[in-house]
């Protein structure tokens, strides 16, 4: 039988968390939405309670508490403001990729700057066939050369760095992509307006 209680330490975080969503989320939501951006000093609270990347595992710099306890702690943001939420709560997105895709040099450099890097996928207007990205990914001697345009990047322009997917071969659908890291001052790498919502 599956049981969906929650263990006592769990319900301490949920708490921990619900009262951060309910003071420093909801005061902060309303000057968020008129600046565009998330204010620093809310980043830093939630930094403070040492939950940004509970579930990767230690050796990320994570908690290795799981996916249950990340349900619950976005649950919770959530409650305060979902569009935040979404937002302060993705502090693994470089900690993910490089997990899965980076070198065990790239992992031991970078993981513990989880929470300055994200992730760019999306393309605009792109299809749900995500092997049919149009950005372009090709070695140049000792370089990588990067062409394309990303969108839906969480937190672009706060992090120091980006994961970056695009093709090699578009013909080789799956195989033919890959993932570059890149720093944020690179040449070339610019951050475009936010969308307006």
């Amino acid at each position: 039988m599956i049981s969906f209680k929650l263990e006592d330490d769990v319900l301490a975080i949920q708490d921990t968390v619900r009262k951060f969503a309910d003071t420093d989320l909801r005061a902060k939501m309303r000057e968020a939405e008129e600046a565009g951006a998330i204010p620093e000093s809310l980043v830093k609270s939630y930094q403070d309670l040492g939950l940004s990347t509970l579930e990767l595992p230690e050796e990320a710099g994570g908690l290795a508490l799981g996916m249950i306890t990340k349900a619950v702690v976005e649950e919770e943001l959530a409650f305060g403001d979902p569009a935040m939420a979404a937002a302060i709560g993705r502090g693994g997105l470089l900690a993910y990729a490089l997990l899965e895709l980076g070198s065990d040099a790239q992992r031991k450099q970078h993981l513990n700057e989880s929470l300055s890097g994200t992730a760019g996928f999306w393309e605009p207007g792109q299809s749900e066939t995500f092997p049919e990205l149009e950005t372009t990914i090709r070695e140049e001697g000792d370089e990588i050369g990067i062409t394309g345009r990303k969108c839906l990047v969480p937190n672009a322009g706060r992090v120091d760095w980006y994961v970056i997917f695009g093709t090699i071969d578009r013909t080789r659908g799956w195989e033919g992509l890959r993932a570059v890291l890149v720093p944020k001052d690179a040449a070339g790498l610019t951050i475009g307006k936010p969308d307006e919502k």
